[in-house]
């Protein structure tokens, strides 16, 4: 799947609901290729957002 932390784009193979390992950076400055945080098999934690519904949703 595809997120974004942090201003990184990254694919990431979810472990769970809430990590994941860094497969590629998608889109990002070029310095943040040279950060090890990102390279790809590093385990990341992340927690998805659900967006809040409006009035607008007919669901």
């Amino acid at each position: 799947m595809e997120i974004e932390i942090n201003g990184v784009l990254m694919q990431v193979a979810p472990l769970n609901a809430t990590s994941g390992t860094i497969v590629r950076l998608l889109n990002c400055p070029l310095q943040t290729y040279l950060n090890p945080a990102y390279a790809p098999g590093q385990l990341i934690q992340y927690h998805p957002v659900i967006p809040p519904r409006t009035n607008l949703d007919t669901r």
